[in-house]
Parts: C-alpha cells; structure tokens; sequence
C-alpha cells in the first residue's frame, strides 16, 4: 500500500513538472526573443534616425555602425530605460512593448545629442556618452583609500551623540531593514561605509553616477533617467528605505513618478534638500527632496562647539529635519505594526514622518519652532525607537 501511495506521489511530481517546465522556458525563450528583437530594432532606428539629423560627420558615422563602433550601447541604455520607463509596461505584450520602447530609446539618444560641443575636445556624442556613464567602470571602484582618513572621525563622530545613537541602539541597530543608498557608488565591506548609525541594516549599493567620467560631461535628460531608474529598480527589488543625495533644480516627472511610487509602495524615501551657492538660490525648490512623498533632511554641522544649519544647505517648508535615522525608527517598530501599515498606500511613510518629526528639537539649532532652515530640526533617535517601538495600530 505504502509502495503504491509513493508511486502515485512520484508521478505526480513528475508530471507537475513535465507541466510547468515548458511554460516557465517558453516564457524566458519570449523575453530573450523580445530583447533580441529589441537590439535589432534599436539599431535600425538609429540608422534611420541619424541619417537625417543634424549632427557632426563623424559622429554620424559612428551612429550609422553604432552596433561595431558604440559596441553594448543598446545593453547599456536598456539597463536604466527600462526601469525608467516601467510605467508605459504592457502586461500582455511584452514583445511589443520593447519594440516600442527601443523605437522610442533610438529617438531620444539621437536628439538629445547637442548641436554644439560642450568642450572643444569633446564631440556632441561623446558627452551624451559621459553624460549616461557608457565609460563608468561597471564594478564597484575600490574607494578604500579615499575613505581611510575618515577611520578616526567615524569613531568620534560627533552627531553619533548629538542624535543619541548609542542609545538608540539598545533598542535597535537596524536589523530587518533594506537600506539603499543610490549615488556614485561605494564598497560596502568598508566598516567607515557599512554603518554606524544602523550597523544591522542589509545595505544595497546603487550606483547611478560615476564620478571619474560623468561629472566631465553636462548634466542632461540621461542624468535623469539613471537617477528614476535607480529608485524604480530599488523599489521594486525589496528596499525598505531609500538614500539618495541628489537634489535638482527641475520638476521631471520621472523623478516625479518614481518618488510617488515609493511612497504609494510604502518606501521611504529620503532625500538631500540640496547644496546652494549663493544666497539666491539657498529658497530654491529642489527635487525629490520637495515632493510631498519624500522626506526632506537638511545638512547640520558643527562650528566652534555649537550645533548649526550647515551653511550649504537648501532651505524651505518641505523640510522636515536635519539628519534622519530612519533605519532604526522602522526596524524598532513591531513586524506586525509595519505589515498593518503597509494595508495602506504611504501610511508607514507618514508614521515614519511623524515620528522623525515628533522627537526633533530645534534647540540645540537656535531656533524655537519649525522653520524653513532645520524643519523640524534636529532628530533624537533614542527618542525615536522609543516611539517606534511602542507604537500600535489598530486594523
């Protein structure tokens, strides 16, 4: 009885599997056969396009042969555009949604190449080129010898006090949370880089900038793409929070969207309220930092024993504080508060917002209450997991 029992279990294992084999390979076979497709497609609207555009001769005969002269420019584009572009998705028809996409890929590359050169040593396409990091090195760059200078001021670092973290982390340390940090770039096995705020957070390094070739070149459109693709991408591969420093003078609805998403996913994402020059521009609005689906952190440094708004820092109402530790504020929080949140789009943003803003103080900054410089100002992480971690919501 038993032998035949085992036998029935084994052919009907045999046959699940006969069954969805086929389906899960026909589907990966698709997707290939689509962006396969997609290269061909991308190609041929580059030469269709760059026939007819104004661009300089020799660049026009690199667009021409791009497949041999701009070799894994269609991989290289794909990479971040895709993400970028995640909304336009069609669900059903995923062949025809690349080819749409790669139609429209083709056409962007080609007029966004500018009619003057930036520099004089360099070609309209070359700093298009620069400017969406065809030249940055693919692996994470060894920044050890950059960071080694910083061992001693991470172990006397001064905000470490001024926010209690210490303290805080007899609650917390940050375990059970996915930090994603999207800048140029960084070696996570660093201990100045893996964290002392939240040492127990799982870091995701998401590199949308290379400092060695794309600060050479203007910031265009690209630039845009990279920085909404890296906080889709984020989003949609398990980040909890998101750090990002960039901060931009214009509202593009990439940017826009993607801040939106994260937020409606429940993801908090902070953001740099933006480094100014001059007093004309220290009122500007800056993105994403501006959006109300963000968290604005201003810079805080210390001068001469005294705590202040760093004097770079952008300043205005969206502002919420000056340093954030939202890492430990979600991982003090119960897994069953954070999961009956999360029924609702943005509420675990907003109780995070809360908190960050409830425990702040704008004393030590010299101020009394909120104000365009700090927000809310200066966070109490103690104070913070405390709340967090106490905090319930009902269904």
């Amino acid at each position: 009885m038993i032998k035949r029992i085992v036998l029935i279990l084994a052919l009907l294992l045999i046959f699940f599997c006969i069954w969805c084999l086929p389906y899960d390979l026909t589907e990966r076979e698709s997707l290939e056969k689509a962006y396969a497709k997609g290269r061909d497609n991308f190609y041929a609207a580059l030469k269709k396009m760059a026939t007819n555009a104004q661009l300089e001769e020799t660049d026009r005969k690199k667009i021409l042969n791009a497949q041999k002269r701009i070799s894994g420019l269609y991989e290289h584009l794909m990479n971040f555009y895709y993400f970028t572009k995640q909304g336009d998705r069609a669900k059903d028809d995923i062949s025809g949604h690349i080819i749409a996409l790669t139609d429209r890929l083709a056409e962007e590359f080609v007029n966004s190449i500018p009619s003057r050169r930036w520099t004089k040593d360099t070609s309209p396409l070359e700093s298009i080129l620069l400017s969406i990091g065809f030249h940055a090195r693919k692996a994470t760059p060894q920044f050890r010898k950059f960071l080694r200078p910083m061992t001693r001021l991470a172990k006397s670092n001064w905000l470490m006090k001024e926010l209690e973290i210490h303290q805080a982390h007899s609650i917390t340390k940050g375990k059970g949370v996915r930090l994603a940090i999207i800048d140029t770039g960084v070696d996570p096995t660093i201990k100045e880089v893996k964290g002392q705020i939240a040492p127990g957070v799982e870091m995701m390094i998401v590199k949308v900038f290379d400092q060695e070739t794309m600060f050479h070149a203007p910031f265009t459109r690209w630039n845009v793409y990279l920085i909404a693709a890296g906080i889709n991408w984020a989003a949609q591969n398990g980040a909890d929070v998101i750090s990002l420093s960039v901060a931009i003078r214009l509202n593009y609805k990439e940017i826009r969207n993607a801040t939106e998403y994260c937020w409606r996913q429940n993801i908090t994402l902070i953001s740099a309220a933006g480094n100014v020059e001059d007093k004309k521009s220290e009122l500007h609005a800056y993105y994403p930092a501006s959006y109300p689906w963000s968290i604005g952190v201003g810079g805080v440094e210390k001068k001469d024993g005294k705590l202040k708004v760093w004097e770079h820092s952008a300043k205005g109402y969206f502002i919420d504080v000056v340093a954030a530790t939202t890492s430990l504020v979600l991982s003090a929080m119960e897994p069953e508060t954070r999961r009956t949140l999360k029924h609702n789009p943005g509420a675990l943003v907003e109780a995070v917002r809360s908190i960050l803003r409830e425990t702040s103080s704008n004393k030590k900054l010299g101020y009394i209450k909120p104000n365009p410089k700090s927000g809310f100002g200066l966070i109490n992480a103690y104070q913070a997991a405390k709340i967090a971690q106490v905090l319930k919501i009902k269904e």
